[in-house]
C-alpha cells in the first residue's frame, strides 16, 4: 500500500524523500557488511575461478545475491558428489576420491545460504536429474539411519544437505549417538558400520558429501556448550559466507547462458565418471613439495583442530578442479585453484575460532601479553597475572606453547643503566 504525501509536500517531493531515504538505508546496510568484520576472510584469489568453475561462477554471479565464496564451493562440492566413486588419489595407503563436507558459516540468519545452494544445485540438478532428485537428502539423524538410508541405493551415493547444521550437532552430542563416527567413515573411506550388540549394521563403498549451513552465533553458542564437537570439524571446509549484494528485482539466469554452462557440464561429468586414478603431474608435484610443509604443520587449539586435514581437503580440490578440466592428471593450475579455496576455507576458520591456543593458561597469558602491547610482561608480572590458577610448571608449559606457536616471543631486555641482570620480557607477535 503505498503511502500518503506528507502535508505541504508534492507526490514528486514525497517519492524523492523516500527514494533518499532508502539510499541511506542501503548506505547502512553496506556499511554494515560482515566483509568489513575484523578478521573477515579476504576474498577468494582469482586463482580459485579457473576452468568451468570460474565460468559458472562468472554466469551465474550478476543475478545472484549469494556470497561468492558460498556459491563456488557448493558448487565444487555438488560435482565432486556427481561424479560418483570413481575418481580417486592415493596418499600413503589410503584412497580418497571427490566426496567433500562444508558449512556455510553465514554472518547473519540473512546471509543468503539456502540461495547458494539452490542456485548451484539448480545448474547441477538440469545434468542430472536422477541425482538431485534421489541422492540429494536432509535430515540427518543417526548413523543408523545413514546406514539404511544407503543399503537399498545399489549407488551407495548421497549428497547430505542439512541448512540447520545446528540440529545435527545437538543430536550428535545426545547419549549412544552413532553419528560422529559414521560422519567420519562417511569421510574417511566410505566404509560404514555400527557395531550394536544386537543389531549390527553395515555398507561397503559408500559415497557421501555434505553441504550444511549454520551462523557464527549458534556455532560459537555450540561450542561453548558441547566440547567434543572439535572432532569431527577437520573433515568440513569452513566458509564464511554473507550476502554479496542486493537485487531487489532478482532474475534467473539467462537462458543461453544456462545452456551453454550445462552442456560443458554434461561433458565433464561424462569424462569424469570415466576416471580411476589421478595423479600429480611433474609440475604440480613439483608445487606440492613446496606447500606440503606449510599444510601438514599441525596448529594449536579449535582453529588447529578444524585445520588438521589441509593436505586431503586441497587435494580433493585440486581433483575435483581436474576434472571440470577434462583432465585425470592434476596439474599446477588446478592445485593452485584448489590452494586458492583452502586459504579462503583456513581464513574462514580463523574468522570462525579464533586463535585459542586450546590452553587456559596460555590463552590467559596471551591476552594479558597482547593487552600490554610494546611493552610486554616479565616474567614476574607473568607470575603475578597467573598466580590465582596456575603454578610454576603450568606457566612453564604454557610459554613454550607461546614460542611454539609463534604467538608470543621473548626477549632479555636491559632496562636501567648498570642493571647487571637482563629482564626476560615476553612480546606478542602478529593477532589481534
Amino acid at each position: 500500500m503505498c503511502a500518503m504525501p506528507r502535508c505541504g509536500t508534492s507526490v514528486s517531493e514525497q517519492q524523492d524523500c523516500e527514494l533518499e531515504a532508502s539510499e541511506k538505508t542501503l548506505d547502512c546496510v553496506e556499511s554494515n557488511n560482515a566483509s568489513d568484520t575484523p578478521n573477515w576472510p579476504a576474498p577468494l584469489a582469482r586463482e580459485a575461478f579457473y576452468g568451468l568453475a570460474g565460468y559458472f561462477i562468472e554466469a551465474i554471479e550478476p543475478y545472484s545475491e549469494a556470497d561468492t565464496a558460498a556459491l563456488l564451493v557448493q558448487f565444487l562440492v555438488g560435482f565432486g558428489s556427481l561424479t560418483g566413486r570413481w575418481p580417486h588419489f592415493v596418499a600413503g595407503a589410503d584412497q580418497h576420491f571427490t566426496n567433500l563436507f562444508t558449512v556455510l558459516v553465514g554472518a547473519t540468519a540473512k546471509a543468503r545460504k539456502g540461495m547458494s545452494w539452490g542456485q548451484a544445485k539448480d545448474v547441477l540438478r538440469r545434468v542430472d536429474p536422477t541425482w538431485a532428485e534421489k541422492r540429494v537428502k536432509s535430515g540427518l539423524a543417526s548413523g543408523e539411519g545413514l546406514i539404511f538410508a544407503l543399503k537399498e541405493d545399489p549407488n551407495k551415493t548421497l549428497l547430505i544437505y542439512e541448512p540447520e547444521f545446528s540440529r545435527v550437532l545437538r543430536t550428535a552430542e545426545r547419549s549412544g549417538s552413532t553419528l560422529y563416527d559414521v560422519i567420519r567413515q562417511a569421510w574417511d573411506g566410505g566404509d560404514l558400520a555400527v557395531l550394536t550388540k544386537n543389531n549390527p549394521l553395515d555398507v561397503k563403498d559408500a559415497f557421501i558429501s555434505m553441504v550444511a549451513h549454520i551462523t557464527v552465533g549458534e556455532l560459537r553458542s555450540l561450542m561453548s556448550e558441547i566440547p567434543t564437537l572439535n572432532g569431527v570439524f577437520n573433515r568440513y571446509l569452513w566458509v564464511c559466507a554473507n550476502r554479496s549484494k542486493l537485487l531487489p528485482d532478482g532474475g534467473p539466469m539467462p537462458q543461453e547462458d544456462m545452456d551453454g554452462l550445462c552442456a560443458a557440464l554434461t561433458t565433464q561429468l561424462d569424462y569424469a565418471r570415466s576416471v580411476g586414478l589421478m595423479q600429480r603431474d611433474a609440475g604440480a608435484s613439483k608445487l606440492w613439495h613446496v606447500v606440503y610443509p606449510q599444510l601438514t604443520e599441525g596448529k594449536p587449539g579449535p582453529f588447529g583442530s578444524a585445520t588438521a586435514r589441509a593436505e586431503a581437503q586441497v587435494m580433493r580440490l585440486a581433483c575435483i578442479y581436474a576434472l571440470l578440466d577434462l583432465s585425470d592428471v592434476v596439474e599446477p593450475a588446478h592445485l593452485k585453484a584448489a590452494l586458492a579455496v583452502w586459504k579462503y576455507c583456513e581464513d574462514s576458520a580463523r574468522f570462525i575460532f579464533g586463535d585459542s591456543l586450546g590452553n587456559v593458561v596460555a590463552d590467559q597469558l596471551l591476552k594479558g601479553i597482547r593487552d600490554r602491547g610494546n611493552g610486554g610482561l616479565s616474567r614476574t608480572e607473568i607470575s603475578n597475572l597467573c598466580q590465582r590458577n596456575a603454578n610454576k610448571e603450568q606457566i612453564e608449559a604454557a610459554l613454550a606453547i607461546l614460542q611454539k606457536t609463534g604467538m608470543a616471543r621473548v626477549a632479555n631486555v636491559v632496562e636501567t643503566p648498570g642493571q647487571k641482570k637482563p629482564t626476560q620480557r615476553w612480546y606478542a607477535v602478529g593477532g589481534c
